[in-house]
């Protein structure tokens, strides 16, 4: 319905209080979209996006440049290429304009202003972690990535 809905419900739809890691719900579900936003909550035991924050420092950044994301359906490759320190009201990261067409305008905004930045193709399909960042009330840390190999998940 909107991207406060499961800030507080796992992935049954039953209330938690840590909530669950999901998807903006202006983007596809089947994460077609060139931009792909999603939400977890920052977990001090590290669960969820918890680790997030840990890319705003460089060394960690620069040794960890890769990762998996799966669904029900599939799973893909990521290429981590930027992490962004900003606001809850950031009109690029979270403009509804941002997931139509191409990613190409959130990559241009992410190599002027990114934390660490590593460059990417502007037609690439971008996967956004975002949590909220302890220090301030409306601060966020996202992670960007490259999705890339999708694949059919195979039953076993």
């Amino acid at each position: 319905k909107d991207d406060m809905e499961y800030v507080n419900k796992d992935a049954l739809g039953e209330f938690a209080l840590s909530g669950s890691v999901f998807l903006s719900c202006l983007n596809n579900r089947d994460f077609s979209d060139a931009y792909n936003l999603t939400y977890g909550h920052h977990m001090e035991n590290g669960g969820m996006y918890g680790d997030v924050t840990k890319f705003l420092d460089k060394k960690y950044f620069e040794s960890h440049k890769t990762g998996k994301f799966y669904n029900d359906k599939y799973t893909w490759d990521i290429s981590l290429f930027a992490v962004l320190k900003t606001d809850a009201g950031d009109p690029v990261v979270y403009n509804a304009s941002s997931y139509i067409g191409s990613a190409s305008n959130v990559i241009s905004y992410l190599e002027k202003n990114a934390e660490h930045y590593r460059s990417v193709p502007s037609d690439s399909q971008v996967i956004a972690l975002s949590t909220c960042y302890d220090t301030e009330t409306n601060g966020r840390v996202i992670v960007f990535g490259k999705l890339e190999n999708k694949r059919e998940v195979k039953d076993s």
